[in-house]
């Protein structure tokens, strides 16, 4: 299975400071100390952060009952995938990683200055969310010469996929021991700051939206307007 390291990301403090939980530009006015130790944890961090992607590109040989029957034998299923993926010709699914050296500095951190360790926490999170755009750009860019569409990224989880039916079909597809990443009972993933995604391509597939739109929590998400 291919596997990209080093994928080059950036983070800023605007990035860090939505994944606390509160729009930026508010931060920026009325806690400038976040604003600090957002920048803090950007230089401590970025070092730690060890960007892996594990995935795999797997012909669609039928569409059938809310279910995709890929080639080997393998299944996704769920009403979303079916509303979204239907017309797929191929998929590609996931798992991305920054690593566990972040998530482990970041709690001896909140040990030490909660604030500081929050932001890094925050910054691991940004950080996979960054991996995870890069690599949308990376099969837009691809599918693109093509002549081919790509899909908005679909994750366990989101409405419409449950995350015990969606995690067991995808470390199904992968052997995430190749990049270290374990299942766990509660279908959440070690290292903590991993997401697992699926990608439609073809013809006629719909052309990426925004993530956004297919999330349970759209409707009262903090990180939706970037521009708050």
């Amino acid at each position: 299975m291919p596997i990209l390291r080093e994928i080059p990301i950036s983070i800023d403090e605007d990035q860090v400071i939505r994944f606390q939980g509160a729009p930026a530009a508010v931060i920026r006015k009325r806690r400038p100390k976040l604003v600090e130790k957002a920048r803090a944890a950007i230089a401590e961090g970025m070092a730690l952060i060890q960007p892996v992607i594990l995935y795999r590109e797997l012909a669609v040989e039928r569409f059938r009952h809310e279910k995709l029957f890929l080639e080997g034998g393998l299944v996704l299923s769920s009403g979303l995938i079916a509303q979204h993926l239907g017309p797929a010709q191929s998929v590609i699914v996931a798992l991305c990683t920054i690593g566990s050296d972040l998530e482990r500095v970041a709690a001896e951190r909140f040990a030490q200055d909660a604030l500081l360790g929050h932001a890094l926490d925050a910054l691991g999170s940004a950080a996979v969310e960054a991996l995870v755009t890069a690599f949308c750009g990376q099969i837009t860019a691809r599918v693109e010469s093509e002549g081919l569409q790509v899909s908005s990224p679909l994750s366990p989880g989101m409405e419409g996929w449950s995350i015990d039916t969606g995690q067991t079909e995808i470390f199904q597809i992968l052997n995430s021991e190749e990049i270290g990443v374990k299942l766990l009972k509660t279908y959440l993933m070690a290292p903590v700051k991993t997401v697992s995604v699926v990608f439609g391509l073809g013809a006629e597939i719909e052309a990426a939206e925004s993530l956004c739109d297919f999330c349970a929590m759209r409707d009262h998400c903090l990180y939706r307007d970037h521009d708050a």
